[in-house]
């Protein structure tokens, strides 16, 4: 049995999805940092006072217990909790359906292998590299991520030999999609790269590489589990403790400035991908699993109840 140790108190929220029903009428509680769907990474998300449902623009969020239910004229996609009927999931055209199976995508080494061609094509530019040294990196531990093809420089339109349509993050004609900044691999035990989420250059916040909103392959494994990040120090860990931490950048960082081995989660949601966490565990073997709250983790209702 594996001790959890955490520093986040008991809080009680109320709850934030209450109907299931499309919303009429222009009463709406503006979310801004606290979308339960996109995590705060958008500002203008929105909720029904009348449904409870969830507008949200983001595009490649896969949240917790949520579905897409349908779209506004404004372009919202609008989100209610999980139903088993296929009338509340999201319109896909059947040619399209096929190409999302799970039993279609790329096996775990196929998806790798392109995504670590990906970041070798890529490199790291210098304006990436300055802001891993803004977060406390030395020249050595950026390399040291560079060679690991835990980062990249995302570059949007380009063919490259071996990247097909059904990588995530490629388009349909087998382009890079048109993201703009640093790519972050989300790498297993073995280190394959699972996935890899975007920081944009400007704005805030993180966004997967998804090609799901065009009709392409989304971030899910052939498992249907959402990926998590397992970053290693440069050399041997300096205690017998695993850590989790939200997100992956963060984890990766933090994992050489500290030589400790994290476990990363987007949204902090480990719960929900428990093949891949139970195999990490059993594989590391920790004297104990540490909890590190995010510093705006209280602040943020989901990220909170994920915890």
């Amino acid at each position: 049995m594996y001790q959890l140790t955490s520093a986040i108190e008991h809080v009680h929220y109320s709850t934030v999805l209450q109907g299931v029903n499309t919303p009429t009428g222009n009463g709406f509680t503006y979310l801004r940092g606290s979308c339960p769907v996109c995590n705060g990474a958008r500002k203008d998300c929105r909720q029904s006072k009348q449904t409870g449902h969830i507008f949200c623009r983001d595009t490649s969020a896969h949240p917790m217990g949520l579905n897409v239910i349908g779209q506004d004229i404004n372009g919202f996609w609008i989100w209610a909790p999980k139903r088993t009927d296929d009338q509340y999931r999201r319109p896909i055209a059947t040619a399209q359906l096929k190409q999302l199976t799970p039993s279609e995508t790329l096996s775990i080494e196929a998806r790798s292998r392109q995504y670590q061609s990906l970041a070798r094509h890529s490199g790291l530019s210098l304006r990436d590299r300055e802001r891993l040294s803004a977060r406390g990196l030395t020249p050595e531990q950026t390399a040291l991520l560079s060679k690991r093809l835990h980062v990249w420089t995302w570059h949007s339109n380009r063919a490259i030999a071996g990247i097909t349509p059904r990588l995530p993050g490629v388009n349909l004609k087998g382009y890079t999609r048109k993201f703009d900044g640093m790519a972050i691999a989300v790498p297993d035990l073995d280190g394959h790269v699972l996935g890899a989420q975007i920081k944009p250059i400007r704005g805030s916040g993180y966004f997967w590489a998804s090609s799901e909103a065009i009709g392409g392959v989304g971030i899910r494994l052939p498992n249907e589990e959402v990926p998590i990040g397992i970053y290693r120090p440069a050399g041997e860990a300096t205690t017998g403790e695993v850590n989790l931490a939200e997100g992956f950048l963060k984890p990766a960082i933090v994992a050489l400035r500290y030589d400790r081995v994290f476990i990363g989660a987007s949204g902090g949601n480990w719960i929900g991908s428990p093949q891949q966490l139970r195999s990490a565990l059993e594989q590391l073997r920790p004297e104990k699993v540490v909890l590190n709250a995010d510093a705006g983790a209280v602040q943020n209702v989901n990220v909170m109840r994920a915890y």
